[in-house]
């Protein structure tokens, strides 16, 4: 069974949370926005989902909603979304990135924002590409208002 669950209300516990994040900033370049929240303690990872299958962890994606990256107005920003590859290919990512922005929503946001990194982001419809070759690669703009 499938399910996405917040950081703090993970079965499987904070600590094993952390550690996911850990292990997957060895394998993949989230940068900044983990790393940072990472440093920041257990407020700065309210907005983090994990994807987990029955008793393991296989997905996550966060939000940034308390940093800017490049301008106030641009909040909040869609991060770290990842899959473990021997699950890609099953729409989890989208998912995730669903489950996310529905939050964003419930918190009033009206836009969110997704900054591709060094990834290379194939947006689903509904994203417009803002900026190119920004510090963080890439950046990708969604009304919330739109529908999938």
């Amino acid at each position: 069974m499938l399910q996405v669950v917040n950081m703090h209300r993970n079965p499987l516990g904070r600590t094993a949370g952390k550690k996911y994040l850990e292990q997957i900033l060895q394998e993949e370049n989230f940068g900044y926005n983990v790393k940072k929240a990472l440093s920041k303690g257990e407020e700065a990872l309210d907005n983090f989902y994990f994807l987990l299958k029955g008793n393991e962890m296989i997905g996550c994606c966060g939000m940034v909603v308390n940093e800017d990256m490049d301008e106030k107005s641009q909040k909040p920003w869609i991060t770290s979304l990842h899959v473990n590859e021997e699950h890609r290919g099953n729409n989890y990512s989208e998912m995730l990135l669903n489950h996310v922005i529905h939050k964003a929503k419930l918190l009033g946001y009206e836009s969110a924002y997704l900054a591709a990194g060094d990834m290379d982001y194939a947006p689903r419809p509904n994203w417009v590409k803002v900026k190119a070759n920004t510090v963080s690669g890439s950046v990708y703009y969604r009304n919330l208002a739109d529908p999938r």
